[in-house]
């Protein structure tokens, strides 16, 4: 969207819109599935007109991912500290107690489930991981003396105070993160990009407060250009959850606040700003971490080769849950036809056609006993239904690993046809997939964090 006095993008800013633009091209495709899945996650049919009458949605994606998290968060993770010699133990103690105490103050807990949800839905998570200074002014009085020592009376002072300097986690939405398209890791990353959507107050009170070394500039000429049009986002791919219940995205539709699109652009060496809409660079500073590496963590539930994005838990049994709704929904569209079939009728034997409507105690009028015959409709789904869930929920059980041998729920093989060994064998080719899965999540997730200042 362009405006009369908006800057034309030069320089710094050039690089960061250019780099933005060639990621969002990039990750539109992936944007567009992501789209799919959480209609998938939240029950949703498709929005075409469907073949069937019924409107069933059995959510065994959703149980699959909601029996799965809890295994993954519902111990706290503790991190590796591991003395070098003799007198670095008691050290270690104090490191870890150190760690249990950040991670308690980040409030991580209710963070890590969205994270790993966020990961199992889509396949891949975000997590920004600063170190996070926050300053505050604050309030107090204190005594006036006067000579002698007397007290005479008390004076209100304010002065700034430190109320938060420490390690900290951000989760991230996953359409506002541009990763470089040529990288598969943030080891290789030339660059990232990350979209916010912070207001000019927010800005000009970290700058007041001190609570960043390379300050926001440019403020008053952005807060000029946000009065002279409304700055717009690019609304093509956002979370859909608010769409399936019909809601919109209010992101910038707020006009009591000054607020605007701000793209940061992380690179090992700098971090830049800009505010997407105005092409008006807002800082430009350097990484300030000494190891010099983009401060995000990416989750990944299933990594796939050579790939930024990994594989989810949706993706795989996508076909399957639809599958699974459609025989439903056509069992259940046969059973209803059964049980309010339609009649043949011959128009020239007075029947009354208003008393045609199946319920108990129905009574049909006519004059000839021959007038009105019902349809017989047969019962086409009820001997394959049966077989066929069993099978395809068998089958998104086998890709998920979430048997009904691992969540000790009712069994759908019969009993005489279940072992022991078999049982064991579904037991634990189940807990080695977790095993991996919590792997991956305190190898990619919590190491880096550590790295980063979760120490």
């Amino acid at each position: 969207m362009a405006f009369k006095n908006t800057p034309t993008a030069t320089g710094i800013v050039k690089q960061v819109l250019d780099r933005y633009f060639l990621s969002r091209e990039y990750c539109a495709p992936f944007f567009a599935d992501f789209n799919t899945k959480e209609e998938l996650y939240r029950c949703q049919l498709e929005a075409n007109q469907l073949p069937y009458r019924a409107r069933v949605f059995d959510p065994k994606v959703f149980s699959a991912i909601e029996k799965i998290v809890p295994r993954m968060v519902a111990n706290k993770p503790r991190g590796e500290f591991k003395p070098r010699e003799e007198g670095d133990i008691a050290s270690v103690r104090i490191i870890g107690e150190l760690f249990d105490y950040d991670w308690d103050r980040a409030d991580m807990f209710f963070k890590m489930i969205v994270l790993v949800k966020t990961a199992l839905i889509f396949g891949t998570a975000y997590g920004r991981v600063p170190w996070r200074f926050e300053r505050k002014r604050v309030k107090f009085s204190e005594p006036i003396i006067q000579f002698g020592g007397m007290e005479i009376g008390r004076q209100e002072k304010s002065k700034m105070k430190v109320v938060f300097d420490g390690p900290y986690f951000e989760n991230c939405n996953i359409y506002d993160c541009f990763p470089d398209p040529q990288a598969t890791d943030f080891r290789d990353s030339k660059w990232f990009i990350h979209r916010t959507f912070p207001t000019i107050e927010e800005l000009e009170k970290i700058n007041d407060e001190g609570q960043e070394k390379a300050q926001w500039k440019n403020l008053d000429k952005l807060k000029e250009l946000i009065k002279e049009g409304t700055g717009t986002t690019d609304e093509t791919y956002r979370m859909k959850s608010k769409a399936i219940f019909g809601a919109s995205d209010y992101t910038l539709k707020d006009k009591t606040v000054n607020q605007f699109s701000m793209l940061t652009m992380y690179t090992p060496e700098r971090w830049v700003s800009i505010a997407e809409d105005y092409n008006l660079e807002l800082r430009n500073k350097e990484n300030p971490y000494y190891h010099g590496k983009i401060p995000f963590v990416k989750l990944i539930d299933y990594p796939l080769p050579n790939e930024w994005f990994g594989l989810g838990e949706i993706e795989p049994t996508e076909r399957l849950q639809r599958a699974i709704n459609a025989i439903i929904n056509q069992r259940l569209d046969n059973v209803n036809l059964i049980l309010n079939t339609g009649w043949l009728v011959d128009t020239t034997g007075g029947v009354d056609l208003s008393s045609l409507v199946s319920r108990p105690g129905m009574i049909v009028k006519t004059r000839r006993l021959d007038a009105a015959k019902r349809i017989e409709i047969p019962d086409v789904t009820g001997g394959a239904f049966a077989d066929t869930y069993t099978f395809l929920q068998a089958s998104i059980q086998d890709t998920l690993g979430i048997t009904d041998y691992t969540v000790r729920s009712r069994q759908v093989t019969p009993v005489r046809q279940r072992t022991a060994t078999g049982m064991s064998l579904q037991q634990e080719e189940a807990n080695a997939r977790f095993r991996l899965k919590i792997q991956i999540l305190r190898k990619r997730s919590l190491n880096k964090s550590l790295n980063n200042g979760f120490s």
